[in-house]
């Protein structure tokens, strides 16, 4: 019976023992998972702020297209002021024949 008795109290004391390392384990499952996800909001704020500078820096490159462009522009529309007012007859005779060169096109392609 001693025996016995001496049995069921190992068991007891495996049972206790099991349970404290269930509990343990519970902890660290927990810890683990709040690491992870520290460690992917870590990342995901990472290629958050990335993301944020690339677009600034196309921001800016798109900027600095855009004023090039406009400043092209102006140039080409201060040069052809430029030229109409040098020569206006020939501006004049020109519109005119580029006028009656589309009208012809869009007869011809009501036409069809």
């Amino acid at each position: 019976m001693a025996n016995t008795e001496e049995r069921r109290e190992d068991l007891r004391k495996e049972m206790d023992d099991l349970r404290a390392d269930l509990n343990a384990l519970r902890s660290d499952i927990g810890d683990l998972t709040r690491a992870v996800g520290n460690l992917a909001g870590e990342q995901v704020q990472g290629a958050r702020e990335s993301i944020k500078d690339e677009m600034g820096r196309a921001r800016e490159a798109l900027r600095r297209r855009a004023a090039a462009a406009k400043a092209r522009g102006q140039a080409a529309q201060q040069e052809l002021e430029q030229e109409v007012s040098e020569h206006p007859y020939a501006s004049l005779a020109m519109s005119f024949g580029l006028g009656f060169i589309i009208a012809k096109f869009m007869e011809l392609s009501s036409r069809r």
